[in-house]
């Protein structure tokens, strides 16, 4: 949260760490936002200072997303300043994979029409591939992860040119 800037334009991805960004966001910033599960939408619908641009079409009550074919049209023509995305499965040869194939596809044209992409997740992700790929860590700019980060992912990540943000939980703060 402590990324997005005033006036900015963010996508929140699906997930169970995007929540935690959406509840940590000042409620007063001025920032325009693409989401398209319930819990985010609700957790902005409120804020005065935001617009929310919520992809609509059928609720998944899975995954707690909303997908209609509308969507992957008004990704690609959004563009934002940052995109959070979120991972089912971290793999540094396979790459970054989710569970749902229509889930990918909002996550690629995401990936796609932002300037910088963040990787939120935990780090029980980390060595995990689960059924579809979206992306190559080479697509990713800065990730953000707990403290549970297994060391040879870090130098992997390092070596790579990623920015690597530690989220110490129980401090609430960043490392």
């Amino acid at each position: 949260a402590s990324l997005v800037g005033p006036n900015e334009t963010i996508f929140l991805d699906s997930g169970t760490t995007t929540p935690f960004i959406a509840k940590n966001l000042n409620p007063d910033l001025p920032l325009t936002v693409l989401c398209y599960t319930f819990t985010n939408a609700m957790e902005f619908y409120p804020r005065k200072n935001s617009n929310l641009i919520l992809l609509g079409g059928m609720f998944h009550r899975d995954s707690n997303i909303f997908h209609s074919v509308e969507n992957d049209w008004l990704v690609p023509n959004t563009r934002a300043d940052k995109a959070s995305i979120s991972t089912g499965g971290f793999d540094p040869k396979m790459g970054l994979t989710t569970f749902f194939d229509y889930e990918a596809a909002i996550k690629r044209e995401m990936i796609r029409s932002a300037r910088h992409i963040i990787l939120v997740t935990d780090s029980t992700k980390f060595g995990y591939i689960s059924v579809t790929h979206f992306a190559e860590l080479s697509e990713i700019d800065t990730i953000i992860t707990d403290s549970g980060l297994p060391k040879e992912y870090r130098k992997d990540l390092i070596d790579r040119g990623i920015e690597l943000i530690i989220a110490d939980q129980e401090q609430n703060q960043l490392i």
